[in-house]
């Protein structure tokens, strides 16, 4: 359990990314921060997500804008994964003090 005057590391969110340390949490978030974070990531992969299916057809553009949204929708995915992750650390370190 760390005290007033230790200082608590940092939880990151890696991406597979050139970058993969790109980001880290505030060292202040809590973990209410972090769910609405999270609710506003899951928001964006669904809207993104919608235009896959049905009448507007993701499949009448070219293949490499077809990839580029793919990308982006698997990126949001890990992001969605890494900010689920970094709130069961918040809390745990939240109930700990």
């Amino acid at each position: 359990m760390a005290d007033a005057n230790s200082t608590v590391p940092p939880i990151t969110i890696d991406f597979p990314s050139k970058g993969s340390n790109l980001f880290a949490l505030a060292s202040g978030a809590t973990s209410s921060e972090v769910e609405s974070l999270l609710e506003v990531k899951i928001a964006h992969l669904d809207a993104l997500l919608s235009v896959t299916y049905g009448g507007c057809g993701l499949r009448s553009f070219n293949d490499d804008i077809q990839d580029r949204f793919m990308f982006a929708c698997s990126m949001l995915s890990t992001e969605v994964m890494a900010l689920h992750q970094a709130i069961y650390e918040l809390k745990a370190r939240e109930e700990s003090h």
